[in-house]
């Protein structure tokens, strides 16, 4: 969350770079990073399992080398764009594929370990409550670390103690979830003594490809979690500039995000409590992208009121606070119903494409915020036009809002869930 909420104005702000470079810069690695996700979902079901299991032996390896890639995309070299721009892609590139392939074996772990319907909402709300709580503390710490490290050494050394801060907390709890895990990637033998045996198999390349190009629901799915992470990757970054130039306060930047982090846990925290009580998931569900949708266009009517701004966007962070679990809930769907239809464990692959919603929400604020600050001229840390504060309101509001208004139309006509082809059949 440093990286995607934080990573555009310090290209603007801090490495100065022309607007541009911030656009190839934030494009390229937004577009790599979508394309590791199935390859990372591809590596968990077809490499050898290695010592520890063929999920949680990722929990242990990739998250220390995420963290010294990510140290070196906050790199400013003085006197040399070009350095900086190498610095840059090459810390991101390089953390962004370790954290891809921590994801999908978390992801993974979290489907494997949910045995029924109860335990598989109380495990998605339950890791959505742990990604809040990491929103929370990735954006409202940032701006904070920063302005503190900043007086010593400067902006960019500041992200980078933001970083190692936040990374000592990725690899620790890391390392908790491969502990908690222990176990749940093999099934017990049968009552004549039997050895284990794994619980899931190998696949090859173009058996994984055919699980995303002939499964309709699972391409349905993947669009239908726009929405929440749209709202928890677009729109952090947007309300950096709506502060700094809009509201010209930063001082409501860390206000901002621990309001919408602490939305988020609390949508999580509510559909955990109530998850045994929830019996029609999927109308709820329309209901909360219907309001998504209202409350960000409502914005449009206060612009120039930054209390209000506020408190709306902590409403959006509980209400795609409460979506979250609920489509996680899809992609475990698509886990059992594939493996039903097929006989075919696709857990890894399935369960890590839950992250491609989130690399593509990342290439709208890649494409996004760059073209639009270019299209009124925008100057690093000048004083604001009227122009520019209007495009980035609408920035804010207009493109995000389309997306729970099209998750609504598919989740609403055309997704269908393996136990209602089940009974269908």
């Amino acid at each position: 969350m440093v990286t995607n909420t934080y990573f555009s104005i310090f290209l603007t702000d801090v490495a100065a770079l022309p607007l541009n470079l911030v656009a190839f810069v934030s494009l390229f690695s937004s577009i790599f990073d979508f394309f590791m996700v199935p390859l990372s979902g591809g590596i968990l079901v077809s490499l050898k399992p290695m010592r520890w299991g063929q999920l949680r032996s990722w929990l242990l390896i990739c998250p220390p080398v995420a963290v010294l890639f990510f140290l070196l995309c906050f790199t400013v070299y003085q006197g040399s764009q070009t350095m900086t721009v190498v610095c840059i892609l090459t810390g991101y590139l390089g953390a962004k594929a370790a954290w891809n392939i921590t994801y999908a074996a978390n992801a993974s772990l979290t489907a494997v370990m949910a045995t029924d319907v109860k335990s598989k909402s109380k495990l998605a709300s339950q890791r959505m409550i742990g990604s809040n709580a990491g929103r929370l503390l990735g954006n409202y710490l940032t701006p904070i670390i920063v302005a503190a490290a900043a007086v010593y050494a400067g902006e960019s050394f500041g992200y980078r103690a933001a970083i190692l801060f936040t990374g000592i907390v990725y690899i620790l709890t890391s390392i908790a979830h491969f502990y908690i895990s222990a176990g749940c990637e093999e099934v017990s033998g049968s009552r004549d003594g039997q050895s284990k045996e794994k619980v899931r198999e190998r696949m090859s390349v173009t058996e994984v490809f055919r699980v995303l190009v002939n499964n309709a629901q699972l391409l349905i799915t993947l669009v239908i979690d726009l929405t929440s992470n749209v709202a928890s990757l677009v729109l952090p970054s947007l309300a950096v500039y709506y502060y700094k130039y809009c509201a010209c306060d930063s001082s409501l930047i860390p206000v901002h995000m621990l309001l919408t982090g602490l939305g988020g846990i609390t949508g999580a925290f509510l559909v955990r409590a109530c998850g045994s009580q929830i019996r029609r998931p999927r109308k709820i569900l329309l209901g909360l992208y219907l309001l998504v949708a209202a409350s960000l266009f409502s914005i449009r009517l206060f612009p120039d009121l930054p209390a209000y701004f506020l408190c709306i966007s902590g409403v959006v962070a509980v209400l795609t606070g409460m979506t979250s679990p609920f489509e996680m809930n899809l992609y475990m769907d698509n886990t059992v119903y594939y493996k039903k239809k097929t006989g075919q464990d696709a857990t890894g692959f399935i369960m890590g494409l839950s992250n491609l919603p989130v690399k593509f929400a990342s290439i709208i604020k890649s494409t996004l915020i760059p073209f639009t600050l270019m299209a009124v001229g925008y100057v690093a840390n000048a004083e604001p036009t009227p122009r520019m504060q209007r495009a980035i309101i609408d920035a804010y509001t207009l493109i995000p809002m389309l997306f729970p208004i099209l998750g609504f139309v598919l989740l609403k006509f055309f997704w269908k869930s393996g136990q209602e082809e089940k009974d269908r059949a």
